[in-house]
């Protein structure tokens, strides 16, 4: 029930955005990327400015405080509150107006920093703050926290883009916050209303305690807390703006933005020196500043260790030399590559000679530097992922210093956090001075909650020691803003007070943070009464520790609520609605396990409709920096689902395609004509929920196993030939034998002898829907069947990578013989990776001859999320001699029987023309597409037209 039956009504009647006010997604609204929660009141996703208003006097009326939102990666709680949320991510994203000639755009504040910059990129500018999560950080939320990132050192913060700002006060009225003259100022402060009381307040505090601002702000670049008053102070022409800037929507409401925009560096070069010893790289960033790099950053030992653990990450990790304590990034900027190259290899040289580095590697193609970068954005949610009863927690996280003393700063930090027995983790933008340290602590232990208060405030100590920021971008929020009257002194505290008061006199506007907070230990997330429900799982959840830990391995970072790249979120890409990111499925999960939105069996039918739309692409099992597996998670949900409301016939049905493939088999062409047929397609939509626009899977005349049977062997040494064994799944087995064949002559023409696995099906259907009850004796027998092979010293070869995966990856944690499961799924290789095996061990003799053909390649989202695809694109390079090209395709939208439902055919097409469809429709006619993945073909066919080949189709069209 909503907390406010009649707010909640009026915002219906008057917004034309979403309005949410369950719990589930007052749950999901309760977090960000901070370590707190709190509950807010309901949830404004408004279409318009216009909304905003209304939601606004709305909230007033009701005495309901406003609570802006954008991606809610925020570290330090500043989109967490009991308040009215109003989420502008979803539709208040436009780009409003790009000026190149004078280098500004103007945008809504829900567009995302890494969307804004390509769609301005064809001007060679780009919007310069560059966070590490700007693949779904929004430009408001980057100015509401004075955002800098990696490049400060070169472009500033984010105040330095601000050009204006259009916002609402707290009384709804719109202003727009620009630079002014003296006479336009004054002008302001004539206004009889609240905007002329806000300048006349402002100038008020700003000249009264000139003396004091100039003597209690740090004189460090990175700065975000408390009012920026010390930025007005050194302005002839004051811009209020600056003063919004790095509010944290305290003082008013961002409608639009104003921000200026930069040429993108011409050339680039980067150099990677390694230190046996963390202080030593630390020593030696005040030599490097003089050689004006463009960015000098520090990833420690464990992120990096991590990093070459990460399923995503590792194959970006080439740049890393053996086993360095620490590692400096140091960029530059030039106007050509050889310049940049040059200043690289200069530095290199003098910091292996002066500095102490062991060793130095350099990334100087587009292709190293994006390896680079990502593991370097990744960082963060590394650390937060990190496994383990003790977890990197972000409160001290943020301090800058001047560089100069960093490393005694440091110093002391680590002897203070050793000498309550703590370790420390971080990573740096140490060209600024400013370290990201986290400390190891378990917040479930109420020791150590009082421990992080006692390191916070000894920390305090040491900034103002040493003449730094408590925050240098991550702002106050929640964890640092009860640190603010020590910090800024109680002159300057009060004057704050009375700033936010002379903005919003009724302290509605996100209140608690930066003055009057909260301390630094309530309203944590996870803490010392922080509980689940015991729940009986399938999965063993052996990594984890268990299913709830499994859940709570999501930190919010909100990785998944990036729109371009990668495979995760495919839902989140298409709906851009929170609950269906990886984020939000695995919140939901976790306020079920508490109890927070339903206090009897967790497997609410509210829930099932968070879960309803990942496609269990697995998507998130590697590139979640934290390896979150919503897929596996919505597994082990439906099971228990189904157990408590009954399994439906139609999940019951698709989950034993081998079953149908049986008896299909017996009339194929019978059934295949009434699939085909239009009265059973609309019965089907009717009884079973397929929509009656797609056909199902046909089936072969003459299945493959019997195929197989009755073929003639030529080769007269073919029984003293080393021994493969073919996984004869069921989708090659009874819908497309062509495949199956086409592995056997691509096999045979290696010079090995089929056997065929005949284990039946591996259960991934089972598995995906839920059926874990069913899957897991059927798991079993396969690992059973499989192991006399791998006894006999025999490969195991799969063709469709969904069951390749359930073999592989599945299997290990949902049966209970791991030792023999995992034996088998090391001896069990995707058949592109074999044939690649062999070229590399033997050559290409003279099985293959080149096609030369141009081939479009996409990933299937299990391949690409727990193998790779370099395997399968170098086989059709080497052995075929192929041009290959992949593309950045994310999942096609299909995934089994989910884009066959009716509820799920608009979504399921919208997934896959996101930048598949457009990718096939952009090549010629006659050019080969391949796709690995049986849905995927038959979704590519379905959307396009256009047919696509499994790999070893062609490779076979290749044997000589």
């Amino acid at each position: 029930m909503s907390p406010l039956p009649n707010l909640e009504s009026e915002l219906r009647r008057k917004i034309k955005g979403d309005i949410l006010f369950d719990d589930v997604a007052r749950y999901l609204y309760s977090t960000d990327a901070s370590l707190y929660q709190i509950q807010p009141v309901g949830v404004v996703i408004p279409r318009d400015k216009d909304d905003v208003i209304q939601a606004m006097r709305t909230a007033a009326k009701y005495g309901v405080a406003i609570l802006p939102r954008g991606g809610g990666t925020s570290l330090a709680g500043q989109t967490v509150g009991h308040a009215l949320v109003i989420d502008c991510s979803k539709y208040m994203t436009a780009l409003l107006e790009v000026n190149a000639q004078e280098r500004w755009v103007r945008v809504e504040p829900g567009i995302v920093r890494d969307e804004l910059n390509r769609k301005i990129k064809a001007t060679g500018l780009h919007f310069t703050p560059d966070v590490a999560t700007s693949s779904r950080a929004a430009v408001g939320g980057m100015i509401a926290n004075n955002s800098a990132g990696t490049h400060s050192i070169v472009y500033g913060k984010t105040v330095d883009q601000v050009i204006s700002l259009r916002a609402l006060l707290a009384d709804g009225e719109e202003v727009e916050f620009r630079e002014l003259t003296p006479e336009e100022y004054e002008n302001k402060c004539a206004q009889q209303n609240l905007e002329g009381k806000i300048y006349r307040e402002t100038r008020r505090l700003v000249q009264q305690h000139a003396e004091e601002i100039r003597a209690r702000f740090p004189k460090v670049m990175r700065r975000a807390g408390g009012y920026s008053f010390d930025l007005l102070l050194a302005q002839k022409n004051w811009n209020l703006a600056h003063l919004i800037t790095g509010s944290e929507g305290t003082l008013a409401f961002i409608t639009e933005a104003k921000v200026r925009i930069e040429p993108l560096p011409k050339a680039t070069g980067i150099l990677l020196a390694h230190f046996h010893d963390i202080f030593d790289a630390l020593r030696a960033v005040a030599p490097i500043l003089p050689h004006r790099p463009a960015a000098v950053e520090l990833l420690d030992n464990p992120i990096l260790r991590m990093a070459q653990q990460n399923l995503e990450l590792r194959r970006h990790c080439t740049f890393v030399d053996g086993d360095p304590a620490a590692v400096l990034l140091i960029e530059f900027f030039d106007e050509t590559p050889e310049a940049a190259a040059e200043r690289v290899i200069r530095l290199d040289e003098e910091i292996r000679q002066k500095h102490h580095a062991y060793t130095c590697t350099r990334a100087l193609s587009a292709a190293e530097q994006a390896n680079v970068w990502y593991v370097r954005k990744a960082g963060l949610g590394l650390l937060m992922g990190m496994k383990g009863e003790r977890k990197p927690v972000e409160f001290i996280e943020d301090a800058a210093v001047p560089v100069e003393v960093m490393p005694l700063y440091l110093r002391e930090v680590a002897d203070l956090i050793g000498s309550f027995n703590r370790e420390m983790t971080m990573y740096a933008h140490v060209s600024v001075g400013l370290a990201h340290v986290r400390t190891m602590l378990n917040l479930r232990d109420a020791d150590d909650v009082k421990l992080m208060r006692r390191i916070s405030e000894g920390t305090l100590d040491l900034v103002l020691k040493y003449g730094g920021m408590m925050s240098g971008e991550h702002g106050d929020g929640l964890v640092r803003s009860y640190l603010n009257p020590k910090f800024f002194g109680p002159q300057l505290y009060q004057a704050f007070r009375e700033l936010k008061a002379a903005f919003d006199p009724q302290g509605i506007l996100n209140p608690g943070k930066i003055v009057d907070a909260q301390g630094m230990e309530e309203n944590l997330r996870i803490g010392p009464h922080y509980h689940t429900r015991h729940v009986h799982t399938h999965f063993h959840y052996r990594e984890d520790g268990g299913f709830a830990r499994a859940v709570e391995m999501c930190t919010g970072v909100g990785e998944c609520r990036k729109l371009t790249g990668g495979t995760m979120c495919p839902s989140y890409m298409a709906t851009r609605d929170e609950e269906h990111s990886t984020r939000g499925r695995a919140n939901a999960l976790r306020a079920a396990l508490t109890g927070a939105i339903t206090t009897e069996h967790f497997t609410t039918k509210r829930l099932y409709e968070v879960f309803d739309l990942c496609l269990a692409c697995k998507g998130c099992k590697s590139e979640c920096p934290s390896n979150v597996d919503v897929a596996k998670l919505k597994y082990e949900f439906l099971s228990h689902y189904y157990d408590e409301h009954g399994t439906p016939f139609k999940t019951q049905l698709f989950s034993r395609p081998d079953i149908l493939g049986q008896l299909a088999g017996v009339f194929p062409g019978l059934i295949n004509s009434v699939l085909q047929s239009n009265a059973m397609r609309k019965v089907m939509e009717k009884v079973l929920g397929i929509d009656r626009r797609r056909i199902l899977p046909l089936y072969a005349r003459q299945n493959f196993n019997r195929w197989f049977k009755r073929r003639k062997i030529v080769q007269n040494d073919y029984h003293s030939r080393p021994q493969v064994v073919l996984f004869n799944d069921t989708f090659l087995t009874y819908h497309e034998p062509e495949i199956g064949q086409a592995a056997v002559k691509v096999l045979e023409a290696l010079g090995y002898r089929v056997v065929l696995a005949n284990a039946g099906c591996c259960g991934r259907a089972q598995i995906s829907n839920g059926l874990l009850r069913a899957a897991r004796p059927r798991a079993e027998a396969v690992v059973d069947h499989l192991e006399k092979f791998v006894a006999q010293g025999a490969t195991i070869v799969g063709c469709e990578p969904s069951c390749v995966s359930a073999v592989k990856e599945d299997y290990l944690d949902l049966v209970r013989d791991y030792d023999k499961a995992k034996l088998v799924a090391d001896n069990f290789l995707p058949i592109e990776d074999f044939v690649l095996r062999h070229l590399a061990t033997n050559g290409k003799a003279n099985a293959f001859k080149a096609l030369n053909q141009k081939i479009l390649y996409h990933g299937h989202c299990h391949l690409k999320s727990l193998f790779g695809t370099d395997s399968s694109k170098s086989a059709l390079a080497r052995a075929a001699g192929c041009s290959v090209t992949e593309v950045d395709s994310g999942c096609c939208g299909m995934a089994g029987a989910f884009g066959y439902e009716k509820k799920h055919y608009e979504i399921s097409l919208k997934i896959g023309d996101q930048r598949l469809f457009p990718a096939i429709h952009a090549v010629p006619v006659d050019q080969r597409i391949v796709a690995n993945g049986f849905s995927c073909r038959h979704q590519i066919e379905h959307a396009t037209g256009r047919q696509a080949k499994h790999a070893i189709e062609i490779l076979a069209e290749a044997v000589a």
